[in-house]
């Protein structure tokens, strides 16, 4: 019905509290039946005769650019990332043959279970983000009943830093008919399935990313309010947070909920916190303690010891019932980033061993969501001589997107740290913040270098890779801020590490420069080949 139409279809409220509390959606593009057989086909004649395209997928299979341009995939992006999104240049083929044994339901089960992860940030890795700088589409081009082996989900887990085994008995299959598109956030816990059928199944895996904050909601929004959605696949009840990422979505600053009657809520709610209540009663006290705001301020040393408990959704409903309290908070969560990144610096609690590192980042997560308060504090920390509490100081300080514009000197600053995690949460942050002074010194992270940068880190990326890609993300969410970058961004068009020329051209398109424009088709010109020349056989 709306193959012919230019508008892409948007997010009703519905739909966007679904994805804001169980982390997804499914989609269902309108294009005819025939570009999905088509693409299935053509994925089954590259796993006989070729092999996997990578990054490359889509001049392979140019029919996929219909999925991803459809109303429905391009609206639901525009509802979760705003309507200037940006496209991540990696993207992957993911095939499941037919499995030549069988497997019992239980063999099945552990499979999934133990197939449980978060994806990587590759190459610029960095920490995850509970608001949506990032999200993932999946696409199945052929029916997907659980027997194929479809991608399982755990609902609600992009809030995650770690799953537990209650986090992996909950995961559940995404399937349904051909041309299924799986929307979700990028930090939401997933596993690949089993196939038990006898054909291949195709999984095709793009990501998307965020270039400004929100100002007001990007869906077809009709109710301004938050409330739970009516299929919420959560286990647990998250207002706090779930209502932290409405506002911001929205473009709003702050939480508007009623405020408890008296102090003596406070103190009944404080003593089931500190007490041997159940995780459902301690998220309730803390749902209501986060309708507080500043009056909870006694309670903020009960809620950054939540920060250090093993149980992820009361981590998560301690962050941002902190959020709430926001001013009074804020020395507490900055000390904690000091002390915590202290102790990991100096090789106490090694962060692949403990929560330490989570209760950093939890920390940050709560300064990120506080804002504008935190700014002044977090900028001081950018000096300190801990390398992981500069490292969270940055990120928090980006989460804030233009609120904490006045710590762009300081970012800068941090761009000459001689930690390169530093230097790629910073560059990061500042294209998160928008600055208009940040693209000079972006510009020199596009050719960066330092001595032991060319190690190889993941799948064969160097530091000087992770430095240059994340300079190129930066520089592409500034757009025409990064007018000044224009010469630096054609000759990162030549990079050898093919992202970042993929990025820049992403940059240069938003800068939107006659010049830009014509580097572009300049680089388009000499970089076409005829794939026929060298293909064995072809479709």
């Amino acid at each position: 019905m709306h193959l012919n139409s230019p508008e892409p279809i948007l997010f009703n409220d519905e739909q966007m509290r679904e994805y804001i509390a169980n982390g997804y959606v499914i989609l269902r593009p309108s294009v005819p039946d025939e570009v999905h057989r088509s693409i299935d086909e053509k994925f089954d004649f590259i796993d006989e005769h070729e092999f996997n395209p990578g990054n490359n997928i889509i001049p392979r299979i140019p029919e996929l650019e219909s999925i991803l341009r459809s109303p429905e995939v391009h609206g639901g992006l525009i509802s979760v990332l705003g309507e200037n999104y940006v496209v991540h240049p990696h993207r992957y083929w993911h095939m499941l043959p037919a499995r030549s044994d069988t497997l019992s339901k239980e063999e099945v089960e552990e499979k999934v279970f133990n197939n449980c992860h978060q994806d990587q940030y590759s190459p610029s890795s960095q920490p995850r983000s509970h608001r949506t700088r990032y999200a993932r589409v999946m696409y199945y081009p052929h029916d997907t009943p659980v027997e194929i082996g479809p991608t399982h989900v755990l609902p609600s887990t992009q809030y995650h830093d770690i799953f537990t085994d209650e986090d992996r008995n909950r995961v559940r299959p995404v399937h349904g008919e051909p041309g299924l598109v799986f929307l979700s956030h990028f930090d939401i816990g997933h596993s690949a399935g089993v196939n038990l059928l006898n054909r291949r199944r195709h999984m095709m895996k793009f990501i998307f990313m965020r270039a400004e904050d929100p100002k007001l909601p990007s869906w077809n929004s009709e109710d301004s309010e938050w409330h739970p959605p009516k299929d919420l696949t959560s286990p647990y009840d998250l207002e706090p947070a779930w209502q932290s990422m409405w506002n911001w979505h929205c473009g709003k600053k702050t939480v508007s909920l009623p405020p408890l009657e008296n102090q003596k809520d406070i103190s009944l709610h404080l003593q089931t916190l500190k007490g041997d209540d159940s995780t459902e009663e301690k998220l309730s006290a803390l749902k209501e303690l986060a309708k507080v705001g500043s009056d909870a301020l006694e309670t903020v040393p009960s809620l950054i010891a939540l920060l250090q408990t093993s149980h992820q959704a009361l981590r998560t409903a301690a962050i941002y019932t902190l959020a709430t309290i926001a001013d009074p908070a804020v020395e507490a969560l900055c000390r904690v980033l000091d002390e915590a990144g202290e102790r990991v610096s100096r090789g106490e609690d090694p962060p692949d061993h403990d929560f330490r590192w989570i209760t950093l980042h939890d920390a940050s997560y709560a300064l990120g969501a506080i804002g504008a308060p935190a700014v002044g504090p977090l900028s001081k920390l950018l000096e300190s001589p801990f390398e992981w509490s500069r490292m969270n100081a940055a990120f928090a300080l980006g989460e804030m997107g233009p609120d904490a514009a006045a710590a762009a000197p300081s970012l800068e600053a941090a761009l000459e740290d001689k930690s390169h995690y530093v230097i790629r949460l910073a560059a990061n942050s500042l294209g998160a913040i928008g600055s208009d002074t940040a693209a000079e010194p972006l510009s020199r992270l596009l050719s960066a270098d330092a001595p032991g940068w060319d190690e190889e880190k993941n799948w064969g990326w160097t530091v000087r890779d992770a430095v240059n890609v994340t300079a190129a993300i930066a520089l592409a969410r500034l757009g025409h801020r990064a007018a000044d970058s224009e010469g630096a961004l054609v000759e990162s068009l030549r990079n050898p590490f093919d992202q970042v020329g993929f990025l820049a051209v992403q940059a240069l398109d938003r800068i939107g420069t006659d010049s830009a424009k014509q580097s572009i088709i300049d680089d388009l010109i000499s970089h076409r080949w005829d794939t026929s020349l060298s293909a064995k056989q072809s479709f």
